[in-house]
């Protein structure tokens, strides 16, 4: 993961339409191996914790200065990514 974090971060570098956000060192323990907590059993999907801290980490760097609170009020069912958030309210938005 972190070899993978590190050519993508490159190319962002690189590119100035691309931004690098760097959400795997916040999953990460002192030893530098992924936080067990953070991934259901087949290590590679994240528990709710570890979505809550993906979506802080993408909340910040796409709407700075915002906290959950003030970004969809509350809305998020925790555990909820971001992502899956803003497709249900774009359902919910295309049937009004």
């Amino acid at each position: 993961m972190q070899a993978s974090n590190a050519a993508i971060e490159a190319y962002a570098q690189g590119d100035a339409r691309v931004d690098f956000v760097d959400i795997g060192t916040a999953m990460l323990g002192a030893e530098g191996l992924p936080i067990p907590e953070l991934f259901v059993s087949d290590g590679l999907h994240m528990t709710a914790a570890g979505y809550d801290i993906w979506d802080e980490i993408l909340m910040e760097a796409l709407m700075p200065g915002h906290t959950h609170g003030q970004h969809g009020q509350g809305s998020r069912p925790l555990g909820t990514p971001l992502w899956g958030r803003c497709r249900r309210d774009a359902a919910r938005d295309a049937a009004r």
